[in-house]
């Protein structure tokens, strides 16, 4: 785990060729570009959470004493050589188009089969893994696949990469910003001007990110999906 990490370590990593080496392809990303909360500091446990506290701990202490291969039940195992054939295949569509997460695809086979044992392990002591697991664990990844590129994209040689998260953070904000308006907000940081914003909002669209409004006037704007 490399909780809380900052952009700035992922591109002094990056530079030293950690994620291109292979790193990333082992890794699960979850990413955000702000705290889900912010507070001056934790407050004190309540009764009901300390309950749960000891609970969790009681819970980690029977972990830590499994031993043995954790096994699924054969109409499982179908299941997951059916699903990873239709991801080879393109059956089932990536949740991420982005090229820095090919590596990370061509093992998600993996993914799976750790997420799914997250979930289960983290209700149970059982060494049977259950489909259902399996199942969530499908949706848990598709739904941080969707920015886990973000993670990827710090690195100084793309200089498009920051000022494209800052763009989409400005709409998700902004409510339906025209071209013209974000042009004008993000002047300083396009390299290349409005070239650069034809890179960054089509980019930002294929990823499902935001989309196009055209409103009653015939103005284009852009808003967050």
């Amino acid at each position: 785990f490399l909780a809380g990490t900052t952009p700035e370590f992922m591109e002094e990593v990056s530079n030293d060729k950690l994620i291109g080496n292979g790193f990333s392809a082992r890794c699960y990303f979850i990413c955000a570009n702000k705290n889900r909360k912010t507070v001056f500091s934790p407050p004190k446990l309540t009764t009901e959470q300390l309950q749960y506290r000891d609970e969790l701990l009681a819970h980690i202490k029977e972990l830590a004493k499994l031993y043995g291969e954790a096994k699924v039940s054969d109409e499982t195992r179908a299941w997951l050589v059916k699903w990873w054939e239709d991801c080879e295949s393109g059956k089932i569509e990536r949740a991420n188009k982005s090229a820095k997460l090919d590596s990370y695809y061509a093992r998600k086979n993996i993914h799976l089969i750790k997420t799914a044992m997250m979930l289960h392990f983290g209700e149970s002591t059982e060494l049977f893994i259950p489909q259902s697991c399996f199942e969530e664990a499908v949706e848990v990844l598709a739904k941080e696949e969707k920015t886990m590129h973000l993670a990827l994209t710090v690195a100084k040689g793309n200089p498009l990469s920051k000022v494209t998260n800052k763009i989409f953070d400005y709409i998700v904000k902004n409510g339906k910003p025209t071209k013209v308006d974000l042009v004008a907000e993000f002047w300083d940081d396009l390299p290349q001007g409005n070239k650069s914003m034809d890179e960054i909002l089509p980019h930002l669209i294929a990823m499902d990110k935001i989309q196009q409004v055209v409103l009653e006037t015939g103005s284009i704007t852009y808003q967050s999906l």
